[in-house]
């Protein structure tokens, strides 16, 4: 039986074609719990949420969320990935006076006063609460 397994696995190792191997693609790294540091560096982060990472914590705002959000329930609450997960993108940067809570794709986020960082997931970042875009 050996005989035959290994040279059909040789075989058909020698006859996959060259366009079915992978060239280093692959799933970004695991998002980090919140976007803390980033947010303070005014930076973008792609990363992966697991569906373990939807799976509980704390979410503060409506669409511009505080950087100690848990960014990936913060994601599902966005609309970007489902509770099973996904690839995001989230921005970060300056915070707001104040944010508002809502419940949004079965997560309910919390009401919280001023913080000076905040994450969101569109290319631009949503209006604080209470101010208007010229």
């Amino acid at each position: 039986m050996k005989r035959i397994v290994l040279p059909l696995a040789a075989a058909l190792a020698l006859t996959t074609p060259a366009w079915a191997h992978d060239h280093g693609h692959h799933e970004p790294d695991r998002c980090p719990i919140n976007m803390l540091d980033l947010a303070a560096q005014n930076r973008e982060l792609t990363c992966t949420c697991t569906a373990a990472d939807t799976a509980g914590g704390v979410v503060y705002g409506t669409g511009r969320y505080t950087a100690d959000s848990y960014m990936c329930l913060a994601a599902v609450h966005a609309g970007v990935i489902d509770t099973f997960g996904g690839v995001i993108t989230a921005q970060g940067g300056d915070g707001c006076d104040r944010f508002q809570g809502s419940t949004r794709n079965g997560v309910t986020s919390q009401d919280w006063g001023k913080f000076g960082l905040s994450i969101w997931f569109t290319d631009e970042a949503p209006a604080c609460p209470g101010t208007k875009r010229p």
